[in-house]
C-alpha cells in the first residue's frame, strides 16, 4: 500500500503518514478487547435512531469521574460494524475502554430503519468510515495546532 500511495502522490512522506490510518479506517474494524474480568462496567451503545455515542460517553465519563475509584474500565457493547468506533468515542471522552472479549456483537440490519445508512451493511460501512475520518482530521487539526512547528 505505501509503493501504491508513494507512486500515486508522488510524495513518500505523505504516504508514510497516511498509510496507518487507511489501514485502520478501511481494513481494521476489530475493537481492542479485554477480558470480562478486566471490565469495571459497561457502555451499551445502540444503533440506528438514538442518542449520538458521543452523548452517551460524555453522560457516562460525567456520571463516573467522581467516584473514589476513578473512572474504571469500559466494557463496550455496541452494533458489530460500529463497536470500534464506540470504543474509540469512549476513550475520547477519557475512559479506558475494550470490547468485552469473546462476546459477538449483534450485526443484524433493518431494512425499515429512519437512517437509510443503517438499512445496508455496505452503506453503513461508508458512514463509519466518513465519521473515522472527520475523527481524524479533527486530532490531527488539534495535533498541528498545539505543535506547529512539528
Amino acid at each position: 500500500m505505501h509503493a501504491a500511495l508513494t507512486a500515486e502522490l508522488d510524495d513518500r512522506g505523505a504516504a508514510r503518514a497516511l498509510v496507518p490510518h487507511l489501514h485502520d479506517v478501511g481494513f481494521d474494524w476489530q475493537p481492542e478487547t479485554a477480558a470480562l474480568q478486566d471490565l469495571d462496567f459497561i457502555v451499551a451503545y445502540g444503533f440506528g435512531n438514538r442518542p449520538s455515542a458521543d452523548g452517551v460517553a460524555a453522560q457516562v465519563a460525567g456520571l463516573r469521574e467522581n467516584l473514589p475509584g476513578g473512572i474504571g474500565t469500559a466494557g463496550v457493547i455496541g452494533f458489530r460494524d460500529h463497536v470500534k468506533r464506540c470504543v474509540q468515542t469512549t476513550r475520547d471522552r477519557g475512559m479506558s475502554a475494550y470490547a468485552p472479549h469473546g462476546v459477538d456483537m449483534p450485526g443484524t440490519y433493518d431494512t425499515e430503519s429512519g437512517q437509510p445508512w443503517t438499512r445496508r451493511r455496505d452503506l453503513y460501512l461508508v458512514h463509519d468510515m466518513a465519521a473515522q475520518w472527520a475523527v481524524l482530521r479533527e486530532k490531527l487539526v488539534r495535533e498541528d495546532e498545539a505543535f506547529p512547528n512539528g
